[in-house]
């Protein structure tokens, strides 16, 4: 219904275009008549006692009033034809009594060969050719001075007409080529409107905040759910660089993250922000925990053309993972006191001159299962620490060589289990500043993994040297080897290789992760090599003591 009423509103408006048109068209001619009856009043007053003046001026004032008074928009575009027609039937009266008027042609001529097409500019024509004819026909003699004007007008007339007729039909197909591309226009920008809407609909839909900038760092996209993780991101149109993330912190909670450590004016600045943990403080005082990822935009031309930056909360997972390690610490602690008593009653009855080696192998089982037990407490504690960056470090000079010697010493016996050698090439004192239970506790995780993934027969090898004030420790196996995939996540903290998971082989995917952290702590870095049934290196870096 309302295209209909659209299409008769149009309709209606070209209707009432038409009626007008005729006038205007006719303004023209009726100006230069007034103008040329108004001259023989002043100059022969007595001419316009001629019939075929009188007849001529009576016929170019119907023709003009004509063009007012009747309702052209209801009748047929052709009938308006009727108004030049007139037009040069007061110039044909006109020029029966002598008077040379037959220029004013020329009008006419221009209005039908535009109007009417190739059977306007004929008929015009061949009528303003009869109409510059026509005193001869009646008898005027050709003299000298008419011979050229007889020739030379109809020619004019027909340039005049034949332009025009070719200027209109360029002019039809610059308006209909025009209306085309208007058409065409119109409807991408309907498709890019729909689009529009419908990327916003979806936006607006899930619960991930998407906050997109453009290349001079103007917020252009903003959907309702990072409105509500972050509430002072600037809103589309401003700029990032306005932004003030007073309630912005780091994955500690304590570290205030001001404009340029913000992932969002960072992302503005062509960085990569891949999920990184932020925390905001909201009024009531609570905290949310938002992960924040970017991707950036490329033009047309592969250039940078802004970023989008991702928000996504996740304070339900920080908040069951505080209460996962609330709970592993509280049962973890709990678990170590029974295990040390059970440590010691197991060395005092070692020491019984009563037992006999059967019985003394019995307890040798219970004291390495025991300790096996306490170190994966010791694990989940430090797990727990570093999770919630209550870590502390107790620092002294270390020795590395005595590390690793009492770390060989105690898996001894689970390296007699396995088939597996442990061979130390450390020559000399390898010293570093750091805490001596945290380093153990590094070296025996790196330790454990190289004999618990050997093959039976094979040896793992300890060595290490010092490099421009850092020293490095190297423990390689011969074993199983990591796949290329699992590399990158095996220090991510609970994470287990495809390979091993169903495997008789036990773990809790802790060891490294810990290592990582501690080493860190400390000030060092780990990496690994490891090649699928070669074997696996891993380094461990760490400062010199002075």
């Amino acid at each position: 219904m309302a295209e209909r009423a659209t299409w008769t509103a149009d309709a209606e408006r070209a209707a009432e275009d038409s009626h007008h048109l005729v006038f205007l068209r006719q303004l023209p001619f009726t100006v230069v008549a007034a103008i040329v009856v108004g001259g023989i009043f002043l100059v022969r007053p007595a001419n316009l006692a001629d019939h075929s003046i009188v007849a001529a001026i009576i016929v170019a004032v119907a023709a003009s009033t004509a063009s007012i008074v009747i309702p052209w928009h209801r009748l047929d575009r052709r009938w308006a034809a009727l108004v030049p027609a007139g037009d040069m039937a007061a110039i044909g009266l006109a020029s029966t009594s002598g008077a040379d008027v037959a220029p004013g042609l020329a009008l006419p001529v221009l209005w039908l060969s535009r109007a009417y097409g190739m059977a306007g500019l004929v008929t015009s024509v061949l009528g303003g050719t009869v109409i510059v004819w026509l005193p001869q026909v009646l008898g005027a003699p050709v003299t000298d001075v008419s011979l050229p004007r007889l020739l030379v007008l109809p020619a004019v007339l027909g340039a005049i007409g034949t332009y025009m007729y070719f200027a209109e039909r360029r002019s039809i197909a610059r308006q209909r080529l025009l209306e085309r591309q208007s058409g065409i226009l119109e409807r991408t920008l309907e498709d890019a409107r729909r689009q529009r809407r419908l990327l916003e609909g979806v936006l607006n839909t899930i619960d991930v905040g998407v906050v997109a900038v453009n290349a001079e760092g103007e917020v252009i996209v903003r959907n309702r759910a990072q409105a509500s993780l972050a509430p002072r991101t600037p809103a589309v149109g401003q700029s990032v660089e306005t932004y003030v993330p007073d309630t912005l912190y780091g994955p500690d909670r304590r570290t205030a993250l001001g404009a340029d450590a913000s992932p969002l004016v960072r992302a503005s600045r062509r960085e990569r922000v891949g999920r990184e943990l932020v925390w905001f403080r909201t009024e009531e005082g609570a905290w949310r925990a938002v992960g924040v990822s970017s991707s950036p935009l490329s033009g047309n031309d592969g250039r940078w053309d802004g970023a989008v930056v991702v928000y996504q909360d996740l304070t339900p997972e920080m908040t069951a993972m505080a209460q996962q390690d609330d709970f592993v610490a509280s049962v973890s602690h709990e678990l170590r006191t029974p295990l040390t008593s059970v440590l010691g009653y197991a060395e005092v009855l070692s020491d019984d001159p009563a037992l006999d080696e059967r019985q003394r192998t019995y307890l040798r089982v219970v004291e390495r299962n025991a300790r096996r037990l306490l170190r994966l407490i010791g694990d989940l504690l430090a797990a727990g620490e570093i999770n919630r960056g209550t870590l502390t470090l107790e620092r002294t000079d270390v020795d590395l060589r005595d590390v690793v010697t009492e770390a060989i010493e105690a898996q001894s016996p689970f390296a007699r289990e396995r088939g597996v050698e442990v061979r130390d090439e450390l020559d000399g004192p390898i010293r570093t500043h750091g805490d001596p239970a945290r380093l153990a506790q590094v070296v025996d995780n790196v330790l454990t993994n190289a004999i618990k993934y050997s093959r039976r027969g094979g040896e793992v090898v300890v060595s290490g040297d010092r490099h421009d004030g850092h020293v490095l420790l190297r423990v390689r196996d011969h074993g199983v080897g990591i796949a290329v995939a699992d590399q990158e996540r095996v220090f991510q903290r609970f994470y287990r290789a495809e390979a091993v998971r169903g495997s008789k082989v036990s773990g809790t995917g802790l060891g490294l992760h810990i290592t990582q952290e501690l080493v860190s702590a400390h000030g060092g870095w780990v990496e690994l090599d490891s090649e699928p049934g070669v074997g696996t290196e891993v380094r461990i870096s760490l400062p010199e003591a002075p």
